[in-house]
């Protein structure tokens, strides 16, 4: 199975996996899916975030990035209410802390 970060991916056919990925969550397609599914999918969207969105080159393009936003709301207005992610906050706090790393600059204070 080919991931979805694979490096010969262009950027336009990832926004359509992301924006497919989207339709089936707010669809009700991720409501609908066994759960084991539904965290798949949440799982691999998460990462390849935190992989910053591996295979882009340099920085990952404002339309990603924000299709990608959309996705993860679709994903969390699925799943959170209904108790299939309890550890969104956790992931959430996670995910933040990666992206915040991921500029180059230095998280520790040299005094």
């Amino acid at each position: 199975m080919a991931r979805f970060g694979a490096a010969a991916t262009p950027p336009e056919v990832r926004f359509w996996c992301l924006q497919t990925l989207g339709d089936w969550a707010r669809g009700g397609g991720c409501a609908a899916a066994p759960a084991a599914d539904a965290d798949a999918a949440r799982t691999e969207a998460l990462s390849w975030l935190a992989r910053g969105g591996e295979g882009c080159p340099a920085a990952l393009p404002p339309f990603l990035r924000n299709k990608a936003a959309q996705v993860v709301a679709a994903l969390v207005a699925a799943d959170f209410p209904a108790g299939r992610w309890p550890g969104f906050f956790r992931d959430a706090v996670g995910l933040v802390v990666v992206m915040e790393g991921d500029d180059g600059a230095s998280t520790s204070s040299s005094a």
